[in-house]
């Protein structure tokens, strides 16, 4: 399940609501789940821009279009991804509606990923170790 949301170029129009790639026009719908990204990235406490974290088991992109609004600002988005391949999500959506995601979001991205896999290698590493040393203890102790 992915959410993407964003207001277009043009400041008068409707702000864009799509659920797994798919725009939402139901305004039930879009209340609903508008109401949901915004509630999950405010838990955030970040107004950064680009800014990664997980969220109550959500992955979540505060992130930069390269597209200026009709003021001249960089258009900004928010995707919440239950998958831990929100990476390939948002590009897979951004592409499909013609969007291009700023260089500076996918290497925020890009950071958040490796580091989240150097702290999982850590863990994988340092737990064994620990019951090794936990095991040798308990046996040293028996023993005497």
């Amino acid at each position: 399940m992915n959410y993407l949301l964003f207001q277009p170029e043009v400041l008068t129009e409707k702000d864009r609501v799509y659920k797994n790639g798919k725009l939402i026009n139901d305004s039930s719908e879009f209340s609903s789940t508008y109401d949901f990204v915004v509630k999950l990235v405010e838990e955030a406490g970040s107004n950064n821009y680009p800014w990664i974290g997980k969220i109550k088991g959500y992955y979540v992109v505060r992130g930069l279009f390269n597209v200026k609004d009709e003021k001249g600002r960089t258009l900004s988005f928010l995707f919440v991804s239950d998958s831990c391949d929100f990476k390939s999500e948002l590009q897979e959506i951004a592409q499909k509606i013609e969007k291009e995601v700023s260089n500076k979001t996918y290497q925020a991205i890009d950071t958040f990923i490796d580091y989240n896999k150097k702290k999982h290698r850590l863990v994988r590493i340092a737990v064994p170790v620990f019951l090794a040393f936990i095991i040798i203890l308990i046996i040293s102790l028996c023993s005497h």
